[in-house]
């Protein structure tokens, strides 16, 4: 529990504007455009070109509890979202190591150093839960009746937790473990679905016809930005950040194939995998535009970042080498260097100080046909594209408020 509780001092600290004055952002007013409606096989369509059931669930949810309160509701099931990651990682007995090597993966995932887009937010709590897959390809136990539904709703968070079947699958033809197959399969039941609409979306593309070599370019500043972000705020040479990255990976690969040779465990060889599959998928999406430390898109940094100090913990803990132990432990803390700049988001993204409260309130009160109620997009008075409502529509919810 004193893990669990350092882990959510780390998310409230890390944002916590979303603690004292939470609001709707960004695509969770499209799911609430359809709740409005009552529309709930809409609730569950795609957002940005494929299933994010979690969050979609949740915010509906949400709304249905409280739709006056829905911030606050929202920024609950937002942070038990979070604690659940934790408790998945730490708790069932795991190959990735003991509890002390599971505590400071969850430690890791907290400090994640890069913009805490992700943190009190429930419209990205679908990126936490891409995350378990790969904890659970660890768990030493079955767990069926967590394990099941844990990888079903990951396979149907984004493309990317269902992609992870790969990893399942070669770990099945390693080890022949059973669970391992089928936990395969139930990834791929979603990766299936999820690569169809991605496919068949405005996105098509961008995924069909990637720009390699930008797709390429960024995965080299992906992996030079975990250890260099801060040093990008004084030397902005996407040059050395490229030849950073560079050495990260081979040094990454390394130490993999070192420790995995001499542990006989293809884990280390596993958590590299992910890593780099990680990297690649979100590389194509928007090679090139962003760095950990902006306020919109850091996201895309957030699954390699994880994976690449899981790596660095599991090669530190399990390394018999003692300068590869030391080579690891200090990448891993040396990265949190960078939480000087993205730590916590910048204060031109905490200006708008709106209540969700006072603007239904003021929707009720209008004597307008149809008010826009404004949407945050970073925090600022930058916003997105308003929901539409009616007086009568928020006179309502008003007085079904808790």
């Amino acid at each position: 529990m004193a893990l669990v509780a350092v882990c959510v001092v780390v998310w409230v600290w890390r944002r916590p504007e979303q603690l004292v004055r939470p609001y709707v952002w960004d695509e969770e007013s499209y799911v609430l455009r359809y709740y409005v409606h009552g529309d709930w096989i809409g609730v569950l369509k795609p957002l940005e070109g494929y299933l994010t059931l979690p969050t979609n669930v949740l915010v509906a949810l949400a709304a249905s509890i409280s739709f006056v309160h829905l911030p606050i509701v929202m920024y609950v099931f937002a942070s038990l979202m979070f604690i659940a990651t934790v408790l998945i990682i730490v708790v069932p007995d795991s190959r990735w190591g003991d509890w002390n090597t599971r505590a400071a993966m969850a430690v890791g995932a907290a400090l994640v150093p890069t913009n805490p887009e992700v943190v009190g937010v429930l419209l990205y709590c679908f990126w936490w839960s891409t995350l378990w897959p790969i904890a659970i390809l660890g768990w030493k136990r079955s767990l069926w009746p967590l394990r099941a539904p844990l990888l079903a709703v990951a396979a149907f968070s984004s493309p990317a937790g269902g992609a992870l079947f790969v990893l399942f699958g070669f770990s099945y033809v390693r080890r022949r473990e059973p669970r391992d197959l089928i936990s395969a399969l139930i990834l791929f039941a979603g990766f299936v679905p999820q690569t169809i609409l991605m496919v068949t979306s405005s996105r098509a593309a961008m995924v069909l016809h990637p720009r390699t070599t930008a797709v390429l370019a960024q995965t080299l500043l992906t992996a030079g930005f975990f250890e260099g972000t801060w040093l990008s705020a004084y030397y902005g040479s996407r040059g050395l950040l490229s030849l950073l990255g560079f050495v990260f990976l081979f040094f990454l690969f390394l130490a993999s194939i070192v420790v995995s040779i001499r542990a006989r465990s293809d884990d280390a060889l596993l958590l590299t995998a992910a890593a780099l599959m990680f990297t690649l998928l979100s590389a194509v999406p928007v090679p090139l535009l962003t760095n950990p430390a902006t306020a919109a898109g850091p996201r895309y940094y957030f699954l390699p970042f994880v994976l690449y100090g899981w790596v660095h913990v599991y090669c530190w803990r399990k390394s018999d080498i003692k300068h590869l132990r030391m080579a690891c432990a200090t990448l891993f803390f040396l990265s949190f260097a960078n939480l000087s700049a993205t730590f916590s988001r910048t204060q031109d993204t905490r200006t708008a100080n709106l209540s969700w409260e006072n603007e239904l309130r003021k929707c009720a009160q209008s004597v307008d046909r149809t008010v826009q109620v404004p949407i945050y997009y970073v925090g600022s008075l930058v916003m997105w594209p308003p929901l539409d409502l009616t007086p009568a529509q928020c006179h309502r919810f008003i007085r079904r408020g808790l």
